[in-house]
């Protein structure tokens, strides 16, 4: 019981054991994934699919401008919500930009990326998704350090958690209707649905805080308020007392007779 209490009462055994179980719980999601992927499309197209998500981490990587651990370090500094909308604005254009130039990259180089991922000319028109999906890498990984560095970690397990899911299904949905174009579908679907899930928790997180930084604000400038009156009140009962004193040439606290 004593050692149960201690790690209840300790933050980052909590943190560990909490990311932990939900990063078990995501491994056997992704093993459940694989394992579709092996006995719909083959071994061959397993590969082929593991190129696309490598292709994918990389052009995250690049969305994000490599920032990610600069971005957590910096949210963790920020202690208002002016200096964290500053922030957003600033990371948020880079952000798109870098998408957008990405982005323009690909469309040029469609046909060399394809061929070297060993995707045949009817995967041209599918490999153009990626284009739409760009952005989306770019957000999530924004939203996701932002709340790291905000030491959100069990809403970012939460999320990590139910994208991977989600994923999972339409993962298998996709691949027994479709194949490996149904296959490509679901991993291209992955970021868009991530970043969804994050930018709607994202929204409802910083007004909750921007509306109690606000309330403590307000009670504090109440508090100030109150104590400024009360010392003006009592001002102005000594200012009454000495200028009674001073007008009957006496002191206040002699009766009057």
């Amino acid at each position: 019981m004593g050692i149960l209490k201690k790690y209840k009462k300790n933050l980052l055994f909590r943190v560990i054991g909490y990311t932990g179980t939900a990063g078990v719980v995501r491994l056997l999601v992704g093993l459940v994934s694989q394992k579709a992927i092996a006995v719909f499309v083959g071994a061959s197209g397993l590969a082929l699919m593991a190129n696309l998500r490598n292709l994918l981490e990389v052009l995250s990587s690049f969305s994000s401008l490599g920032t990610k651990n600069g971005l957590i370090a910096e949210a963790a500094a920020t202690k208002d919500a002016l200096s964290l909308k500053s922030l957003l604005n600033s990371i948020v254009s880079l952000f798109f930009g870098a998408s957008i130039l990405i982005a323009l990259l690909l469309f040029w180089q469609q046909e060399w990326i394809t061929s070297q991922l060993f995707f045949g000319e009817s995967f041209g028109s599918l490999f153009l998704a990626i284009l739409f999906a760009v952005p989306f890498m770019g957000l999530m990984v924004l939203i996701e350090s932002i709340l790291t560095g905000k030491k959100s970690f069990k809403a970012v397990s939460n999320l990590q958690l139910i994208t991977a899911s989600i994923t999972a299904v339409f993962m298998i949905v996709l691949l027994w209707l479709y194949g490996l174009k149904g296959g490509i579908c679901a991993i291209l679907l992955r970021p868009i649905i991530g970043a969804l899930l994050y930018f709607f928790y994202f929204i409802n997180w910083y007004w909750l805080t921007l509306f109690n930084i606000i309330s403590v604000r307000h009670e504090g400038s109440t508090e100030a308020i109150g104590t400024v009156q009360s010392m003006l009140t009592d001002r102005q009962i000594d200012n009454g007392f000495d200028c009674c004193k001073h007008t009957f040439g006496r002191d206040n606290s002699e009766p009057f007779i």
